[in-house]
């Protein structure tokens, strides 16, 4: 969304929360790796790797939602990726199907 154009409160909150499901897919898959490699052996040197695992996929989520809402809007970036085109032309098909 251009900076220039004022936004309505409900135009802020979704982006808001487009911006945390951005942000929470790099991060979860982080958290996941962290556990993983912490729980395996426990002891101070795997809870340092699995922090520094988190710590870049904060770095990670962040950088990823903030240039998403930079260049086209969290919302509008969600819908392209979320979009099946190929899901649809085939429902398509299979609704002019007249077997």
């Amino acid at each position: 969304m251009e900076n220039d154009e004022k936004q309505t409160a409900f135009e802020k909150t979704t982006e808001t929360i487009g911006w945390l499901r951005i942000f929470l897919s790099p991060f979860l898959i982080g958290l996941i790796i962290s556990a993983v490699i912490y729980f395996s052996y426990p002891n101070i040197w795997t809870m340092i790797a699995s922090c520094a695992v988190l710590a870049l996929s904060v770095v990670l989520g962040a950088k990823m939602a903030s240039n998403a809402a930079k260049e086209h809007g969290t919302m509008n970036y969600i819908s392209r990726t979320a979009a099946t085109p190929e899901l649809d032309e085939n429902l398509k098909k299979d609704q002019n199907d007249t077997r």
